[in-house]
């Protein structure tokens, strides 16, 4: 299934852009188990799950944040949460 957020999130396999997500670790098989919720909320609770590589994930660069520094990453990853996530910023989608 192709699945995209509405919402600009940084993260080693969503789009910031387009919001495409990449679901590594999905297969039709997934779907007897979990939710396609279910999968986006372990993705997005473990940015690296099924990659042993930034160059496997979406944004390598984010990647490479999130592995090499950690901090940082989650610094990025709240100033977005800020700018495009929260009801009072102009960019936050309807």
């Amino acid at each position: 299934p192709m699945v995209k957020m509405r919402t600009k999130i940084y993260h080693p396999n969503i789009d910031g852009q387009t919001g495409s997500v990449l679901l590594a670790n999905w297969s039709p098989s997934v779907l007897v188990e979990k939710s396609i919720a279910q999968v986006v909320a372990e993705l997005l609770a473990n940015p690296m799950l099924g990659q042993t590589s930034p160059s496997e994930a979406l944004n390598p660069k984010t990647a490479k944040t999130f592995l090499r520094d950690p901090r940082k990453f989650k610094q990025t990853a709240a100033e977005w949460v800020r700018l495009y996530a929260t009801p009072s910023s102009s960019k936050a989608p309807c």
